[in-house]
């Protein structure tokens, strides 16, 4: 039950404890915490008396966050030696990733002749929590997040506060799978077309009237996949597995040579982001089935991505700007 403080003056509730009389005593006795919490208001030349509740503030000091800490690291063990410094250490690598992402940002801009407006601070608290939280020795997110403050230096929207909340939410995986999305397409393209290809996937329906091969054979096959990727990849749609099979049975599976089925997860995160929509197509043919699962990237997700990338990125063609991954070759030495 919190003890009441009216005009100055302690009123103490009738199931009020001895003690809690004694705290609301001692609070009368200081001025200044009696003063703090206004005890009179004056309203047209009127004064009335305010009651409020005089709450205990908790703080947690040095002492209560070192065993934090030491759970945390006894999890990650044998890094236990770190628990006497961790918290200090913690401090320091939080500060030099978001230092890094700030020279970046001075560097980009110096290069480019820009003069950066301070975005608001709505953006700037988040953006700063954020990026603090990367490894600084990530250099394609710490690119990242560089990009993205020189975008909300030359022209913030509010936008741009919800994109610092998503890109917190990308690994180095989901980062590549973007860039692959956008860059490593069938063929070459102007990469502003990645606005349009939700709209082209919605409204245009690529793949009617698609001849493809009713016989089960190597070289057909291949045939009415180069077709298949032909007709529906470009900057932003992206066909990441084909599956045939036909009556007998026989099947033929073919992946895009940056796809791996153990990223699928990756992909869905993208989805549940809205930055990417996962679809599942299929064509059949008197004897045979083509079964293709497509990635495209929405709206939303080509704003996302050209505003953490240069300026006039989009004018760019995907030729010119191919993407290789090095993610996938870490995993792989891992592996092995």
């Amino acid at each position: 039950m919190p003890a009441w403080v009216d005009c100055g003056r302690p009123r103490h509730p009738p199931q009020c404890s001895p003690r809690q009389r004694k705290l609301t005593c001692r609070i009368d006795k200081r001025q200044s915490i009696i003063l703090h919490y206004a005890p009179r208001v004056e309203l047209d030349g009127l004064c009335a008396p305010i009651r409020m509740p005089i709450f205990p503030k908790i703080q947690l000091s040095d002492e209560t966050a070192k065993p934090v800490v030491s759970a945390l690291l006894e999890i990650f063990s044998p890094a236990t030696e770190l628990i006497g410094w961790a918290g200090d250490a913690v401090r320091i690598h939080r500060a030099r990733s978001a230092l890094k992402c700030f020279s970046r940002t001075k560097q980009i801009a110096a290069e480019a002749g820009l003069v950066l407006k301070a975005p608001p601070v709505k953006f700037l608290s988040q953006y700063i929590e954020n990026c603090s939280l990367e490894d600084e020795t990530d250099n394609e997110l710490i690119e990242w997040w560089a990009r993205m403050l020189v975008d909300a230096g030359i022209k913030y929207e509010s936008k741009h506060v919800f994109y610092a909340n998503v890109l917190k939410q990308l690994g180095t995986t989901e980062v590549e799978l973007l860039e692959i999305l956008v860059r490593n397409c069938t063929g070459n393209y102007l990469l502003r077309f990645v606005g349009e290809a939700q709209f082209v996937s919605d409204f245009n329906f690529p793949g009617e009237g698609l001849a493809l091969s009713n016989k089960f054979s190597e070289i057909l096959i291949r045939q009415s996949i180069k077709k298949i990727r032909s007709t529906f990849e470009r900057p932003g749609v992206l066909i990441l597995n084909i599956f045939v099979d036909d009556d007998r049975s026989r099947q033929w599976e073919e992946f895009h040579p940056d796809y791996n089925d153990d990223e699928l997860a990756s992909w869905q995160i993208l989805q549940s982001l809205q930055l990417v929509r996962l679809d599942y197509r299929r064509f059949v043919t008197d004897n045979v089935e083509y079964r293709i699962r497509i990635a495209t990237m929405t709206e939303l997700g080509a704003e996302f991505y050209f505003s953490c990338h240069e300026i006039d990125f989009d004018k760019r063609s995907s030729g010119e700007v191919r993407f290789k991954r090095t993610s996938k070759k870490k995993r792989a030495a891992a592996k092995t």
